[in-house]
């Protein structure tokens, strides 16, 4: 399902839900600053997930801007993930194959969908260490894709009893550099993926890798309360931007 979201007019209204903020961040630095500001008055907690390795399963460095950060002067958690997943580097997903959708006989090893499910499911695990709560708002996504301010805010006056899982659609959607943007934001290999706002109890009930994929084969039950399957979301259009490529040392 697909709807509108309603227009925002003045602050926020006053609410005891908490919302979360979660991001991984990958050295996106030159986006680090838009999405602190953007969202800095809507949201309670922002938390940064960094890895010291790579979803291929090589080391990376895990460098931190603090001074950006501190420019900014908005108050960041940030988690670092140094070892890779134990379970992924088993004969099970290490020396498995697996057939690539669409292109024949040609496969490809499991180990790195196993390293992107076990890292995504640690969210949920900070969330319950950073206190968040069964009603309290979690959003996921990547440091690229970043949720309108007016959209986060409106979470505030949804129920969090439901399993409801919405996925923020790109209102412009770059990549690369800000001279490339898909003009209608349609979901394709790289806008389908968006920033995802979730219930704390589903979360914690479905795994964060679940909700991210919706049932695609990338999902490998794997790390906190992993889970796998098809999940419905309720796209909402016009609630995010995506800058895929567009930071990170390989843009």
């Amino acid at each position: 399902p697909v709807r509108r979201w309603p227009q925002l007019r003045g602050p926020p209204p006053a609410s005891r839900t908490r919302v979360f903020a979660w991001g991984l961040y990958d050295h996106e630095t030159s986006l680090l600053p838009s999405r602190l500001e953007e969202l800095r008055h809507v949201v309670n907690h922002t938390v940064f997930l960094q890895t010291g390795y790579t979803f291929q399963g090589g080391a990376k460095p895990t460098r931190w801007p603090e001074r950006v950060v501190r420019d900014v002067g908005v108050d960041v958690q940030r988690i670092v993930l140094s070892s890779p997943p134990a379970e992924c580097l088993s004969p099970r997903f290490a020396q498995a194959k697996m057939r690539i959708k669409g292109q024949g006989n040609r496969t490809r090893g499991k180990q790195p969908n196993c390293m992107e499910s076990a890292t995504r499911n640690a969210l949920g695990l900070a969330f319950l260490q950073a206190g968040g709560q069964p009603t309290d708002w979690a959003i996921l996504s990547d440091m690229d894709e970043i949720p309108r301010a007016e959209a986060v805010a409106h979470l505030r006056m949804r129920s969090t009893r439901e399993r409801t899982v919405l996925a923020f659609g790109p209102k412009h959607s770059f990549r690369y550099t800000l001279r490339c943007e898909a003009t209608t934001a349609a979901p394709g290999p790289w806008t389908a993926n968006a920033p995802v706002a979730v219930p704390g109890h589903v979360l914690l009930s479905l795994g964060a890798q679940r909700l991210r994929d919706c049932g695609a084969m990338t999902c490998k039950r794997v790390g906190f309360r992993a889970s796998c399957g098809k999940l419905l979301r309720t796209r909402v259009e016009n609630t995010s931007w995506h800058f895929s490529s567009c930071g990170g040392e390989l843009s």
